[in-house]
Formats: C-alpha cells, structure tokens, sequence
C-alpha cells in the first residue's frame, strides 16, 4: 500500500500534497510490478477452525499481502495466531460448537517483533518507535515467577481472557501468553491477568486469592527496565517457519525457509 489516505485535510494526507508527478511515479511504479503467476490448481476451502486447529498453541503464519517499506521494497505479510481457550463454565457454548478463539497481538510486542494494529509484524519498527504512538502491550509465553511452595494436592491458576483458568506449575511458570499493560500511574508495565489475582487451590476444592505482595514486584516491569530488554531483537528478520496463508500454497501448509 503507498498511500493511506485521511481526509483530515493535514499535511500528513496524501491527497493534500500530490502532484501529477507523483502519481505519474506511483503508475510507472504499479506498472513495473510481475504479478506472480496464479496456481494451476483450485486451493480448497478453508474455515476458522482450521486454522485453530493448525495454530494449536501458537504459530507464525505468512499471509495473502504485501508489506512496502520506506525504500519501496515489497515484503511478505506475517502475523501470529495461537488458539485460546474459552472458560464453558462463565460463557454459553452451543452443544458441538468450538469451545475457543483465535488469539492474536495487537499494539504489541512479542518475540522481538512488533504487531500493529491490524494484528501483523510491523518490519523494521524498532520499540522506541512504537513508543511515538503510544505505551506499547509487552507479550511473553510461559512467563515465570516465584510463588510460596504448594502443598500436596495443590495449585495455581490465573484467569485470562475469556475468563480461561490458566495453570501455574509448581516451578511458577505461566501457561498461556501473559500481556503487561503499561500503569500510567507508576509508568510501568504490570502483568494484567496475573494482577487481578492468583488463584490458590487447596487439596479439598477451596480457593483462595493469593497475596499479592508476594507477586507484585514480579509482575512489574519499570520503564527503566523495558528499555533495557532489546525487546527488538527480531524486528528485521521474517519468522522462518510459519503456516502459510498466502493464496498460492495449500492453505495451511508448514513452511521451513532456509
């Protein structure tokens, strides 16, 4: 795409500063583009819950467009997608219908790569750029923090989205993807689910809000300490593997680039 177009009559909207050269440029540069040559076999169909299905607990996926960088290279489309988990106790689901969401990132970092506002990587975008717009959401998989030694018959759990219960393992880790939202209060980031409350589970059923001054410093990122994560490490370098959603490949295909 090369214009996005505002019509907020600022200096920023192409159409207030176009000129016919300019739109001569973008025809002769349209016009040089090869089309790639279409598939010599009809692609099959293809549903949602495939994609969950393929996704599982979270895959990177190629998709059917192109990005265009401030130098006028065009580069694939990529985003990340991961099945996440409906609670059927707090939410209605219809007898055979799929019990989960398509998970996906946005305004977010994850993995050293940032994902805008249409849910795809975002290339080359360093974090202190993201930082221009607005406070970022920092996303980990399979966070880990210490928590007080579990009796037997015991457990941790934090609700996420969808009110899902999440286990925490004995050794603290995180199940799930755990996003950290940035407090305007303090100016920091705080781990959202896991600050609402943890879950302490005892051997006969009850449960218990664990308390949080025995977690909260885990769970909290100061801005000093964020900009020290290099959390855009991977901002030039396309995922290698992926499923590929392109509109040339057999939908769903696993990718491995060399």
């Amino acid at each position: 795409m090369l214009y996005t177009f505002l019509f907020d009559g600022s200096e920023s909207d192409p159409g207030m500063n176009m000129t016919i050269e300019s739109v001569r440029n973008m025809q002769v540069e349209y016009g040089a583009l090869e089309a790639q040559e279409d598939t010599d076999k009809e692609l099959p169909d293809m549903t949602w819950s495939e994609v969950k299905d393929k996704v599982e607990d979270g895959a990177y996926v190629k998709l059917a467009a192109q990005y265009r960088t401030a130098e006028g290279e065009y580069l694939p489309v990529y985003s990340y997608l991961y099945k996440e988990m409906i609670n059927t106790d707090a939410f209605i689901i219809a007898e055979g219908e799929d019990s989960s969401s398509l998970g996906k990132f946005s305004g977010a970092w994850f993995e050293g790569r940032y994902y805008n506002e249409k849910n795809v990587i975002e290339y080359g975008t360093t974090f202190e750029e993201s930082l221009e717009e607005h406070n970022p959401v920092l996303v980990f998989r399979n966070f880990k923090i210490t928590l007080p030694e579990l009796g037997e018959g015991e457990s941790y759990y934090y609700s996420g989205n969808w009110n899902y219960h999440y286990q925490i393992s004995e050794s603290g880790v995180c199940e799930g993807y755990v996003p950290f939202r940035y407090n305007k209060e303090s100016d920091s980031w705080i781990a959202a689910y896991l600050s609402n409350a943890i879950k302490h589970k005892y051997a006969d059923g009850t449960v218990e809000n664990l308390d949080k001054s025995l977690y909260m410093d885990q769970i909290t990122l100061t801005r000093e300490q964020v900009m020290q994560m290099n959390l855009d490490y991977n901002r030039n370098v396309n995922p290698e593997e992926y499923y590929s959603y392109d509109g040339i490949t057999e939908p769903g295909e696993w990718i491995q680039d060399e």
